[in-house]
């Protein structure tokens, strides 16, 4: 996406696999400051997958994340998280120092962590830990 002042870099992961074209696909947009909703929602629509993950930086979590569907914000999604955190690791956004690694999300639903073991292999683990859920 460009406008005539901003250019924003994404990158396309699969989630739950280690194959290429296979697992879940989930675009990510770095750095996404300056984007309202409504751009947010036009990109996630011109990505024509279920979601799309905005990364923002966050003054109470290591990272501020908000994924957007074509129609609507999505407040808790997990392959978008699982390919997100994969995706700041691959470009050192996350960095690999050790071989378990804990970072923090804050979510439109709530701050989660997210749990990285065997961080220094090629394919690391990453175990996503669930809000508690809120019956109405």
């Amino acid at each position: 996406y460009k406008d005539p002042m901003t250019q924003y870099s994404f990158a396309q992961v699969d989630a739950f696999t280690t194959t290429p074209l296979e697992g879940n696909a989930c675009a990510i947009v770095y750095d996404a400051q300056g984007l309202n909703d409504l751009q947010m929602m036009k990109i996630a629509h011109e990505m024509g997958l279920s979601e799309t993950a905005f990364v923002f930086p966050s003054d109470v979590a290591d990272f501020k994340l908000r994924f957007f569907s074509a129609i609507e914000e999505v407040p808790l999604a997990g392959h978008p998280t699982i390919a997100t955190v994969h995706s700041l690791i691959e470009t050192g956004l996350i960095p690999k120092n050790e071989s378990t690694i804990r970072v923090s999300l804050e979510l439109t639903a709530g701050i989660i962590n997210v749990d990285i073991d065997d961080a220094l292999l090629a394919h690391p683990l990453i175990h996503m830990h669930q809000l508690e859920p809120k019956f109405g």
